[in-house]
């Protein structure tokens, strides 16, 4: 005899008015690893489908209340056969009614009385084609929203190139407060840009220029911006550094971005007036580190790798910037670092970085 391998734990409906059939079926699809849900009547069956996710359902044909084929019908002007499969399994085998059933929009017509590996080989089949064609349609759906967002921030660039060479020539001026409105300025101007292009392609390469940093410059720097771009925000934002840290090689601009992108990470959960973002820096074998320590909700372990989906990668949530994990990422791997998340619910989140010193020590 055919073994009957076991199924992910998908929901199957089983719309049988028999009592005994129904339990056989709710076993077998038990044991072979689905959750089945299981409706004497039409009716009891539209309450369960407005209430839980189905993945597939088992329909009879002769049931108390509305025949089968009827119920498929309604069923098919709500959702279609990739988004809800159907088989009909039934005692009627009469020609007339297998195509009345089919009509009505049933994936498959099945008698019963049919081998368990036939019936749940059937029901697998189904099973795959609809969740190939959910992994499609997303799939699309992404493709679609990259276009639209890469159009977006192209429409963003054009003006911003413009601007930020005006600001070029301000932050030469020999007034010494325009010099400086026009420093701050630039420097918000450029680490939208970089934003914008790591935006485009989180993952593409450009040229960056490094040079030797100091820490605690660029904190305080980043520390502004996120206080100015999170203004309407209450939460207090403080920094803890040594006085004496060495300077590390990187790109100013993409390590003030990445400083602000993993703060706006955590402003959402903060809890509010009492949310406490703590923006850190230190060294440690022979390494640099800045983290971000926040007292927000935190993310369960097995959600963090959801925060590395690369669209959108640019966000602008509440007036602050929000870059997601990939493009983080990408800034810290192309200074030859590496990042680290530590997270638990109900008590915050820590994210590291590590960069090499300037000079080794």
């Amino acid at each position: 005899m055919a073994q009957l391998t076991r199924a992910q734990n998908t929901t199957i409906l089983v719309v049988e008015d028999d009592p005994l059939q129904g339990r056989l079926l709710s076993h077998l699809l038990s044991r072979l690893g689905h959750r089945p849900i299981l409706a004497g009547d039409c009716r009891e069956a539209r309450r369960v489908l407005n209430g839980s996710t189905v993945d597939l359902i088992l329909l009879d044909i002769n049931l108390p209340d509305l025949d089968g084929i009827s119920f498929c019908r309604e069923l098919r002007t709500r959702k279609s056969e990739l988004e809800l499969p159907i088989v009909i399994l039934t005692a009627d085998m009469k020609p007339q009614s297998i195509h009345a059933g089919l009509l009505a929009g049933a994936n498959d017509y099945v008698v019963k009385g049919a081998t368990e590996p036939e019936l749940m080989a059937r029901i697998e089949a189904h099973l795959r084609q609809s969740r190939w064609a959910r992994e499609c349609v997303a799939a699309e759906k992404q493709i679609a929203l990259g276009s639209l967002f890469r159009g977006l921030c192209h429409e963003i660039l054009n003006p911003l190139t413009v601007l930020t060479g005006y600001l070029e020539v301000l932050s030469t001026s020999t007034d010494q407060a325009i010099q400086r409105e026009a420093s701050d300025a630039l420097t918000v101007s450029r680490c939208i840009e970089r934003l914008v292009r790591l935006s485009q392609d989180p993952f593409a390469h450009d040229q960056v220029t490094f040079s030797p940093i100091d820490l605690p410059p660029l904190v305080n720097e980043a520390t502004a911006l996120a206080r100015l771009g999170w203004r309407t925000h209450s939460f207090k934002l403080i920094t803890e550094m040594p006085p004496d840290l060495p300077q590390v090689m990187g790109n100013r601009q993409s390590l003030c971005l990445l400083l602000l992108s993993i703060i706006g990470n955590a402003v959402p959960g903060l809890p509010g007036c009492d949310g406490e973002i703590c923006v850190q820096a230190g060294t440690s074998s022979g390494q640099a580190w800045l983290a971000v320590r926040d007292n927000g909700n935190g993310v369960p372990e097995d959600q963090i790798e959801q925060l590395s989906d690369p669209l959108p990668g640019l966000l602008f949530a509440d007036g602050g910037l929000n870059l997601g994990l990939p493009a983080t990422k990408k800034i810290v791997e192309e200074h030859h670092g590496h990042l680290e998340v530590e997270s638990l619910p109900g008590h915050g989140n820590r994210l590291t970085v590590y960069l090499p010193l300037a000079v080794s020590v």
